[in-house]
């Protein structure tokens, strides 16, 4: 009777672990350069299923943390996604714009989106910005001229 529960009980154990969406991670080399955030180093994504987290290395210590979930939090700072894009990027965006810049998505809803061998690029201005974004296999780089803000980052294999 024991043996038939923990055959079971381990067998719903490992069906239900399957079942769940394992979180992935990427290594990369991160630059960004705005008026709230400067840096140039390494770290990783982590990819959940309804998260992420980037961690940046600098001397084998994570010296910066950004999880996005509902809220984007920075350390330990949290705040609701468009009042951070409005922190970040001087600019009023939609909320899951930095989501989709680390996750290599096209911004706002493809607009125009222009493919090319290697990826897309999109330009977007008005008033409160003059963007150039583009990705091309693993590399990206987001560049707003007016807010003078940079995000390049390389994805290793």
């Amino acid at each position: 009777m024991i043996k038939i529960f923990v055959v079971v009980f381990l067998s719903g154990l490992i069906c239900a672990c399957s079942l769940q969406k394992a979180s992935t991670s990427k290594a990369l080399s991160l630059s960004i350069n705005s008026n709230l955030i400067k840096f140039s180093e390494q770290g990783f994504l982590y990819e959940g299923k309804n998260s992420l987290r980037l961690e940046i290395y600098k001397l084998g210590q994570a010296f910066f943390t950004l999880n996005i979930g509902d809220k984007i939090c920075l350390d330990k700072i949290c705040y609701e996604k468009k009042a951070f894009n409005e922190r970040f990027f001087k600019a009023l965006h939609y909320e899951n714009l930095m989501q989709d810049i680390l996750q290599f998505q096209p911004l706002y809803e493809r607009q125009n989106l222009s493919k090319n061998e290697c990826g897309f690029t999109q330009m977007f201005r008005n008033r409160a910005y003059n963007i150039a974004y583009s990705v091309c296999g693993e590399r990206l780089e987001f560049k707003d001229l007016q807010n003078k803000i940079l995000i390049k980052i390389r994805v290793y294999e």
